[in-house]
Parts: structure tokens; sequence; C-alpha cells
């Protein structure tokens, strides 16, 4: 907790920088979907679940998600009872 209030501080830049790279593309490394696109939604969601208004700013990074979170699969697998147990890591 001590911590919190420093990393909460320099969040916004990092993730203006994550915002920046996506830019207006659909996928963080082109138009298709890849393994990079699930660790980005991963440390984006673990922020989101730390300060839950972080991704306010950045509305590419709000659709990303929506969008990621969509997919058939990943979808169903978000909704299972073990991910919602899941803890920050």
């Amino acid at each position: 907790e001590k911590l919190k209030p420093g990393y909460l501080e320099q969040l916004p830049g990092k993730l203006k920088l994550f915002s920046g790279f996506l830019g207006d593309r659909k996928w963080f490394v082109g138009d298709k979907l890849t393994f990079v696109d699930f660790l980005v939604f991963d440390v984006l969601d673990q922020n989101r679940i730390f300060e839950p208004k972080c991704l306010e700013p950045f509305k590419n990074l709000q659709d990303f998600m929506e969008r990621f979170a969509a997919l058939e699969k990943v979808a169903a697998y978000l909704k299972s009872s073990p991910v919602a147990k899941m803890p920050i890591n």
C-alpha cells in the first residue's frame, strides 16, 4: 500500500505509451490478433482492477479491451469462476 501512490502517479504516462503504440489499429501488432494482445490485455486488466478509472483518458485502449474481451473464447474464459477469483500478480 505504501507504494501505491507512486505507482498511480506514473501510471498515466505508461498508459499513454500503450495508447500511442496502439494508435488507431485494431490489434497491437497489426490487423491480426497475436500473443502480444493477450499480454497487453492482461497488463491493462490488472491496472484496471488496481485503478478502475485508469483507462478513461484512453479511448483506444478502452476499445481494445472491449474488443478483446468480446472474442468468443476469451469471453467464455473471462466468465468462468476460477478467473473471477484470481489475484493480481
